[in-house]
């Protein structure tokens, strides 16, 4: 019998307006596609019971969805964002998670500094003047040119990087905040850093938003960061829409609190024809495009599809989101974490052993600048004046070994530390500019007596210095 693959999401449709390429590449694993069009909830779980993959777009998948899926093995959010989705339940039923984190990031980047130049231009209102026959450009002074303006970059991951040399270029001075970096990362990129949020909406002439949605950024921009703000400032929303508040924001642009916004995002999508900011002159609204390219839409459905292949036919996903600690043995897998984490498989195929040891993937696998870095070569390279003396991207680990441990963050960051010296010692010759992970897998396909000596090691040493990970052997 053939797998099932349930696609459900009215944006998945609108996307696609058609299947043959899922169709196609479900042939892969075996599996035929299932497209899900009905709002119906109760129609929608007896859909999924039997699926042996899930694949969405905003649609909510709660815990009681998830536990009436029996045969589910993976859950494609296709998009970047999977706030939508119950990833601890998944994580319970030993579901893997996961999304599509990449294939727009120049896309979103680039409408981003659209909407910025655009709104700082004054192009909506110009455009109106010329489709009346108007000419009198004296109506919309003052306009200013950007250079050595101050750029506020809130959240500083793939979008909100590849803002830096696009700010750069127009002589503008990034600043950025996000309190989930270590500092190296900003020197590498050569941006400030604001290491509270109230700071960079004082200094900055523009705000641009790169943040996902959870609830520590839901409405983090209100009434009060908005007066936070100066009166010429621009603010700019490429991410989510509930990330701000939009009744504060029309207020603060009626009150002239602030001088503009750019949007491509909004609370409720498609939005009430009666939304104040659709027709606010100092508001440019677009349609939630910013992640659209002919080229955009190719990645998505195959870097989307890539994983559920993957993943049917056995093998592990590519970007796991969140993936910490997994067995997998014979091709069937195994959660060994409680953490909410889902279980991924961790082999290119069916696997007869059970050694996987995995640092977070996001602070360890990430890119700086669009580069794959070796923890190795981090080390070796690290910044001078980081007192801790650790290189980029394991900021994220630093905070779980700080909470699993109870201890501080500098002596959370010293035990990493040496984490990466144990492995740039015992893996000399680790292949240049493989993850951690790639590097470990490389370990484990090899299990010859020199190599199943250094794992002892390193169970070892870890166990020396009290970390609670989890090394599994067979």
């Amino acid at each position: 019998m053939a797998k099932k693959i349930v696609t459900a999401g009215d944006r998945v449709y609108m996307k696609f307006f058609d299947l043959e390429f899922f169709h196609e590449r479900a042939k892969e694993a075996g599996a035929r596609i299932h497209p899900f069009r009905s709002f119906d909830d109760a129609k929608f779980k007896a859909e999924i019971t039997d699926t042996d993959a899930l694949i969405l777009i905003d649609r909510p998948l709660s815990k009681a969805h998830i536990e009436a899926m029996n045969n589910c093995r993976i859950v494609l959010a296709l998009e970047v964002g999977y706030g939508f989705i119950d990833v601890g339940a998944c994580t319970e039923k030993g579901i893997v998670v996961c999304n599509v984190p990449a294939y727009c990031t120049g896309e979103v980047s680039s409408h981003a500094f659209t909407l910025l130049l655009a709104v700082h231009r004054k192009l909506n209102l110009l455009m109106e003047e010329t489709a009346n026959a108007g000419w009198d450009y004296n109506l919309y002074k003052p306009l200013h040119y950007p250079e050595g303006k101050k750029i506020g970059i809130v959240g500083l991951g793939k979008i909100g990087r590849q803002m830096v040399p696009k700010a750069l270029a127009f002589g503008m001075e990034p600043i950025a905040y996000d309190p989930y970096l270590t500092d190296d990362i900003f020197d590498l990129l050569g941006v400030r850093r604001c290491y509270e949020l109230d700071d960079l909406l004082c200094e900055t002439d523009y705000v641009t938003l790169h943040v996902p949605l959870t609830e520590e950024t839901r409405h983090m921009i209100g009434s009060r960061e908005l007066g936070l703000m100066k009166p010429h400032a621009v603010i700019i929303n490429t991410c989510r829409g509930k990330v701000v508040e939009e009744k504060s924001l029309y207020n603060a642009l009626k009150k002239s609190i602030i001088a503009g916004a750019g949007l491509d995002v909004l609370e409720i999508e498609p939005p009430d024809k009666e939304n104040p900011l659709l027709n606010c002159p100092d508001c440019i609204v677009t349609p939630h495009i910013a992640w659209y390219s002919g080229q955009s839409m190719e990645r998505l459905r195959v870097q989307g599809m890539d994983e559920v292949v993957r993943v049917l036919n056995s093998k592990r996903p590519r970007r796991p989101p969140l993936s910490r600690f997994v067995c997998f043995q014979g091709g069937a897998s195994q959660r060994f974490s409680h953490t909410h984490q889902p279980c991924v498989q961790h082999d290119e195929g069916p696997c007869t052993e059970t050694i996987v040891w995995e640092l977070s993937a996001h602070s360890l696998m990430s890119t700086v600048s669009g580069w794959h870095l070796n923890p190795a070569a981090v080390a070796r390279n690290r910044h001078p004046s980081h007192s801790s003396g650790i290189g980029p991207r394991i900021h994220a680990e630093v905070g779980h070994v700080s909470a699993r441990q109870g201890i501080t963050r500098k002596e959370a960051s010293k035990i990493v530390k040496k984490i990466l010296e144990l492995y740039e010692k015992d893996i000399p010759n680790a292949p240049v500019g493989k993850s951690f992970r790639e590097c470990y897998d490389i370990i484990r396909v090899k299990p010859t007596d020199k190599y199943l000596k250094l794992w002892e090691k390193g169970k070892k040493r870890l166990g020396e210095l009290g970390l609670d990970f989890k090394l599994l052997f067979g």
